[in-house]
């Protein structure tokens, strides 16, 4: 003789069930804004006064510190079923240079000045789970010399290549 589930247990355990996914996904959506900044944040911190010394195609040895600055964050709903929130990002970020120097030492111990600032727009979309990590979708950084002189136009890829895509490659670690 079998036994048969009572329709009514049945509909109460699918409502639970639905009940609770709602529950997840609706406290997903509340923790998303949170989960934005706080990569937004440990990007800045990762970037903000990084201080390196390096030795150029010019033979010198530069001391190079990175400021991040005028950071804007957003988290904002769309029409998309695949990508109901999206994350936008504008920042910008300073290089301070010194000038060329024979030595390391040197240059470590050198003052640093304003030489060239990137602007930074990227958009982020969630990865799955809903409440997941954010990844770049797209993003452009705008090259400026210290006399806001426009140089170059790039496309931001994370890489870790140059300092715009190091932002964004500690934005989305």
């Amino acid at each position: 003789m079998q036994t048969s589930t009572c329709p009514r247990t049945f509909h109460m355990k699918l409502l639970l069930i639905v009940g609770l996914a709602a529950n997840f996904i609706t406290c997903a959506a509340a923790q998303t804004p949170q989960i934005f900044s706080g990569q937004v944040s440990a990007g800045i911190v990762a970037l903000d006064n990084k201080n390196s010394v390096y030795f150029s195609r010019g033979m010198k040895w530069h001391k190079q510190v990175l400021k991040v600055v005028d950071v804007t964050y957003d988290v904002k709903k769309t029409d998309s079923a695949l990508t109901p929130l999206i994350g936008v990002l504008r920042a910008t970020i300073l290089t301070l240079r010194s000038p060329g120097f024979n030595t390391q030492e040197e240059a470590e111990r050198a003052a640093v000045g304003p030489t060239t600032y990137y602007k930074i727009n990227a958009t982020f979309v969630q990865s799955d789970p809903p409440g997941a990590k954010w990844i770049l979708k797209n993003g452009k950084a705008e090259l400026f010399s210290a006399t806001d002189n426009k140089l170059a136009d790039f496309v931001i890829t994370g890489s870790k290549d140059v300092p715009y895509d190091n932002f964004i490659a500690e934005i989305i670690r």
